[in-house]
């Protein structure tokens, strides 16, 4: 249950709470209908003269005096007039008399009697003060059912909310970024003493000097810790208000010239890499996607590794002839190696350039080669927008023919014959 909805159940509990007190008070409290003993039930007007101002109105009035020794949050009750403590005058012998309060509004339910209203009203006040209490101290365990300090929280929000909103990858990425820069410099801090100056401290600090996509990305992720923060009611302000958000300029990736293809098909050939990096040539895969590669039919399938929704999405991309002499004749890719170590290794047989190239490079021989759009988007793994992708599902033997087209622009001969392993 989430704090919108803890709130909205308070405020129908007070409403109830009042609605309860007001019936209590014209049924049990207003001394309409007075119980005496052994029973005897009978009218107000039975009753003894008494201080009758006071009952009937059901209610009694607090001095000055004795309102100012009530805890502050009755008090502040009080000033806004929602404070009704209602009163009922009870028989316990003849012509022997019970005063009996209730307040039960706002949350509490408070009652309390003695033999005069003066002793009723100095219980009544013992209790009051006993039940603020012990409405504090249930805010206060349900505040420690989640950490209070900067790291201990950040680390909550991860693993009960961050984990269910992102990727995997994305996950795994932002928890080493946190862990790195923003769990040593914060530490266990008070969401309240963080100010301005300690997020311009953390960027300007020397280990991230000249790492303008790092601090992009730790600008993305404190905001979201402190917006989380601030849900719990651990803040109020944003510290980042004041803090220009870093801009990373991107460079985008470079496709590969023809020379450059047969070059890298010479040069890989044989080598633990050339299977994925031709995959990823001729799909467009993402590193992250070729773990999740196999080939059905005509097409290599792959999990869409870049979709905002929870629900596992695959893609299909036609086999074209490049990289056909490349798969294994058992149908069954090998055990690839890892993003990392592929995008490390990468540029040692393909100087000036990086792996995502390659998808670079498939991308811009979609379009050299006249694909239509939707299938290359499709093929990329990129949505069509919502409308589009709820209403469009695209024939294999559409895929395949826009696919087919890539035939005429990727034929390359290395001097080295690929073999099937």
């Amino acid at each position: 249950m989430n704090d919108q909805e803890m709130q909205v159940i308070e405020t129908v509990l007070e409403m109830l709470h009042g609605l309860i007190g007001r019936a209590d008070a014209s049924r049990d409290f207003r001394p309409i209908l007075q119980i005496f003993t052994g029973g005897k039930v009978a009218e107000a007007a039975d009753l003894p003269p008494g201080n009758s101002e006071e009952e009937k109105e059901g209610i009694v009035k607090f001095t000055d005096k004795e309102i100012k020794s009530m805890p502050i949050t009755l008090q502040r009750i009080i000033r806004v007039g929602r404070f009704n403590v209602h009163v009922r005058k009870r028989e316990t012998s003849y012509n022997k008399f019970t005063y009996e309060l209730r307040y039960r509004r706002d949350g509490f339910c408070i009652e309390a009697c003695g033999k005069t209203k003066e002793i009723a009203k100095a219980n009544f006040l013992k209790k009051a003060r006993v039940a603020v209490a012990a409405k504090k101290q249930q805010k206060k365990d349900s505040l420690s059912a989640f950490p209070t300090t900067f790291t201990a929280f950040s680390m909550y929000y991860f693993e009960r909310f961050r984990i269910k909103k992102v990727t995997q990858q994305t996950y795994t990425i932002d928890l080493l970024r946190f862990k790195k820069y923003l769990a040593p410099f914060f530490r266990e801090m008070k969401f309240t003493a963080i100010t301005p100056t300690h997020c311009q401290n953390l960027f300007d600090s020397e280990n991230l000097q000249g790492k303008a996509k790092t601090c992009e990305e730790l600008y993305g992720l404190l905001s979201v810790i402190f917006k989380a923060a601030a849900a719990h009611g651990l803040m109020s302000k944003n510290p980042l208000a004041l803090i220009l958000k870093v801009k990373h300029n991107r460079v985008h990736g470079k496709a590969l010239s023809n020379d450059e293809i047969s070059k890298m098909l010479r040069d890989l050939s044989g080598r633990k890499i050339e299977l994925p990096c031709l995959l990823m040539l001729c799909t467009g895969a993402r590193p992250n996607e070729l773990e999740t590669a196999r080939i059905d039919g005509k097409f290599i399938v792959m999990k869409n590794s870049k979709r905002k929704t929870r629900e596992i999405e695959y893609k299909k991309i036609p086999i074209i002839d490049l990289l056909r002499p490349y798969l294994p004749e058992s149908g069954i890719f090998p055990q690839f190696p890892s993003p990392n170590y592929l995008t490390l290794n990468f540029p040692k047989f393909v100087p000036n350039h990086k792996l995502y190239d390659l998808r670079t490079t498939f991308n811009t021989k979609c379009e050299e080669a006249g694909i239509a759009n939707t299938a290359r988007m499709k093929f990329m793994g990129h949505s069509l927008g919502a409308l589009r992708d709820a209403y469009t599902d695209l024939s294999d033997e559409y895929l395949l023919r826009e696919g087919a087209k890539l035939n005429g622009e990727m034929k390359f001969c290395p001097t080295l014959a690929p073999r099937n392993e």
